[in-house]
């Protein structure tokens, strides 16, 4: 958290580390898709960049191709909310040059959606520390999967099965020493 502060993507950056969504996912992320009481996100779709002479950016199906609902911690609405406000700042102070036709909630100073590259050299790795982070606190691999969006439980359990594999030999280790106190 602090090598992204005051990074201009910091608010991306931390969506990310805090839901494990990918970077298409964050940036063709609609506030039609956030419901502010139920603190959940909905996705359903990614912005895509057809990448060329002329860039094309659309949005499209997610990568497997299912929609995914789930709920997310208070400081992540935190963060959305002051996203929400700095746009509405920022759309006041553009005024007619102001355009964001997919009401998407991360955007620059005009209402366009964001480049891709702008983000994704650090994006990676921080999906990942959610990945091992969530595991490491106990989350399900099922309940993983679907936060991350994966097509199965076996291949986000085949991803991380390092991280597993460190958490059965920590388990092992308590199990015998919990063992060897009853043996007392």
């Amino acid at each position: 958290m602090q090598a992204i502060k005051g990074d201009p993507s910091e608010q991306v950056l931390y969506i990310a580390l805090n839901t494990g969504m990918r970077l298409s996912e964050i940036l063709g992320l609609r506030w039609s898709r956030i419901d502010w009481k139920k603190q959940t996100i909905k996705v359903d779709a990614q912005l895509l960049v057809k990448r060329g002479k002329d860039t094309e950016r659309r949005l499209g199906p997610t990568k497997n191709g299912k929609a995914r609902t789930f709920k997310v911690a208070p400081a992540v609405m935190d963060v959305l909310k002051a996203v929400r406000q700095q746009q509405l700042e920022r759309k006041l102070k553009a005024g007619p040059v102001w355009s964001n036709p997919r009401d998407l909630a991360f955007t620059d100073e005009a209402g366009n959606s964001i480049p891709h590259a702008t983000v994704e050299h650090r994006f990676h790795d921080l999906r990942h520390t959610f990945a091992c982070e969530s595991i490491a606190c106990g989350i399900s691999p099922k309940t993983l999967s679907e936060a991350l969006g994966h097509h199965s439980v076996s291949f986000t359990v085949d991803v991380y099965m390092s991280v597993l594999d460190v958490m059965q030999d920590e388990a092992a280790a308590r199990m015998q020493q919990r063992i060897m106190e009853r043996a007392k």
